[in-house]
């Protein structure tokens, strides 16, 4: 589902008292969207064809910056891809020392998005001319991944471009992205760690490619793992995937590995989320540290030892988990899990359908039917899992497990689990 940000998020209480929904499952069938509806879907993907090709077909030096960038964002999202996008996009690229860095951004978003193969020429160009480090990165990652360049290639040119300035938090991980690949801890370890005592720990374990949907689990302050009524490990899928699949230290990248705090859940207003229940997380630098540590932070102050801190030992030292920390000191926000209210059929032609990818949150798969009913929920079965734990506060861990092709399953993940619970 689309996260897409609203000037504020309204939190309701979803039904019941916070009391007395951790004692009360929700229902599939409760749920109604008018978004979801056949007309409205139809209504929607013809409003958004018709503002694509209307601005882009025209000369685009007369069209405004921000009409401009509106619809490539658009185009990027719902992976609409003609000639009308094509040109407009070649245009801007050959001429984006014309626009602002805000532009470029979602530019080059919607070019790693729609065009993995094509604009290697010109994004060798700006990378050797740009200043911004997150266009840097993202014209760096594009050339790594058509080969065009190699990681030795990009330290010296990190180096080189913002010699006369500290490292932002994007470059200081990317740093480490090209110069470490470190190995990874045991899952055991993370998995039977008390990381606050009574608090609910949710773990979602996924591959290095996003495009594969991983796998959450729950586990309670009673450091016991949520179980089916047969006894079972409770699990979902869940994709981590932006819709660019570009990494989570990035703005609108994949969801960043790392530790986020659980504040407990709302019912948002954004349409295409949709009515069912969220798990309200939130990253490292969103909120002050008492809210993050829930009360029991030892400083005032954001540092990057305290958040290790949480971890067990064997995993302080592992860089890949502190992704999260540096994405929200980069300024990520609004982070969380989330079904899906949106047209799936954008995404029907991709391997991880019927999931639909976001711009940075975890996502559930949820069918709705042409009546605008809810029939088929993994969001509704997270919920329930999470409200069973009578714990609305904990931490989120989010984890890349290994480089396979293929979705994670919960029996990669048992052996660990059966360990932990020992």
């Amino acid at each position: 589902m689309i996260f897409k940000q609203t000037a504020s998020l309204l939190l309701l209480s979803f039904f019941f008292s916070t009391s007395v929904i951790c004692q009360k499952k929700i229902e599939t069938k409760q749920f109604k969207s008018d978004y979801t509806k056949k007309e409205n879907r139809i209504s929607f993907k013809e409003d958004l064809l018709n503002r694509i090709h209307s601005t882009l077909s025209k000369n685009l030096n007369s069209v405004d910056e921000y009409s401009f960038r509106k619809v490539i964002e658009d185009a990027g999202m719902y992976l609409i891809k003609n000639t009308t996008v094509e040109n407009a996009v070649s245009f801007a690229l050959e001429n984006f020392e014309k626009y602002s860095d805000k532009f470029n951004i979602s530019l080059l978003e919607t070019v790693y998005t729609l065009y993995p193969h094509k604009y290697g020429k010109v994004m060798k160009k700006i990378l050797h001319k740009t200043h911004n480090d997150q266009i840097f990165i993202i014209c760096s990652l594009y050339l790594l991944n058509n080969t065009l360049i190699d990681r030795q290639e990009l330290v010296d040119l990190l180096g080189f471009h913002f010699r006369n300035k500290d490292f932002s938090p994007r470059l200081k991980y990317f740093n480490d992205v090209l110069r470490r690949n470190p190995e990874l801890p045991s899952l055991a370890d993370l998995l039977k760690h008390d990381f606050q005592t009574n608090k609910t720990i949710v773990y979602s374990f996924h591959r290095k490619d996003r495009t594969y949907p991983g796998v959450t689990i729950i586990k309670g302050p009673d450091g016991k793992f949520s179980r089916e009524d047969d006894g079972s490990i409770f699990h979902i899928p869940h994709l981590s995937r932006s819709v660019s699949n570009l990494p989570g230290f990035l703005k609108n990248g994949n969801t960043p590995q790392g530790i986020f705090t659980i504040v407990g859940y709302y019912v948002t207003p954004t349409e295409s989320i949709g009515p069912t229940p969220i798990l309200l997380t939130r990253s490292p630098f969103e909120k002050p540290t008492r809210i993050f540590y829930h009360g029991k932070q030892k400083s005032n102050k954001w540092n990057i030892k305290e958040y290790k801190s949480l971890l067990p030992e064997s995993w302080q030292h592992y860089y890949p988990i502190t992704e999260a920390y540096y994405a929200g000191a980069a300024g990520r926000r609004l982070i969380i899990a989330h079904g899906t209210a949106d047209d799936i059929s954008f995404y029907e032609k991709e391997s991880y359908y019927p999931f639909t990818p976001t711009k940075g949150c975890l996502s559930t798969k949820e069918i709705w039917d042409d009546n605008g009913r809810l029939i088929e929920s993994d969001q509704v079965k997270l919920m329930n899992a999470f409200f069973s734990t009578n714990q609305l506060k904990g931490f989120l861990v989010v984890v890349e497990i290994d480089s396979q092709k293929k979705p994670v399953t919960i029996d990669e993940l048992l052996p660990a689990i059966f360990e932990a619970e020992k």
